[in-house]
């Protein structure tokens, strides 16, 4: 995918446009390899303050669908976002996106975003169809969101591999 084809899937002409939550929710959760360079691109021109906003709530939602059942899942987020958050601080107090800092911060948000919507880390059966297959981090947070939804006795069962975190 290219950087045109970002833009496009995340619903945005360009760059300056990154800044609700659902620019957030979309990009973490597009079921696809973003480069590294495209992911530069993109928040090239972004309100590092207003990121910093953005992913806070994006984990905090996130995390808090997560019980006790999958309390290793909710600090393994948590851990990521104070890294992603004190990256992004020290970016918005040098001030260069041209800066190592801003590299780093991209690498770390690539790194993770690709795993996180892409690696199968995750066993997911669901009762309805009565099929099992493996899929991401991301699909697995959403059929627990599910079940807290429906919130009734036919239930998908999430399995995460602990071992490749």
């Amino acid at each position: 995918m290219d950087y045109n084809t970002l833009l496009e899937k995340l619903e945005m002409d360009n760059s300056a446009d990154f800044q609700y939550f659902e620019d957030v929710a979309n990009l973490m959760e597009l079921e696809e390899i973003v480069e590294f360079e495209d992911m530069y691109r993109l928040f090239k021109e972004a309100d590092l303050e207003k990121l910093s906003e953005l992913f806070k709530e994006y984990f905090k939602e996130i995390s808090e669908c997560l019980n006790d059942e999958y309390s290793e899942e909710k600090d393994l987020l948590l851990k990521f976002n104070d890294e992603l958050m004190e990256s992004i601080e020290n970016l918005i107090e040098k001030d260069d996106r041209d800066s190592q800092e801003y590299n780093k911060f991209v690498e770390q948000l690539h790194n993770f975003r690709n795993w996180y919507a892409t690696e199968p880390v995750v066993k997911i059966s669901l009762s309805r169809e009565e099929s099992e297959f493996e899929g991401s981090f991301c699909q697995g947070i959403f059929y627990i969101r599910e079940n807290e939804f429906n919130n009734s006795k036919d239930r998908n069962t999430i399995v995460f591999n602990r071992s490749s975190y």
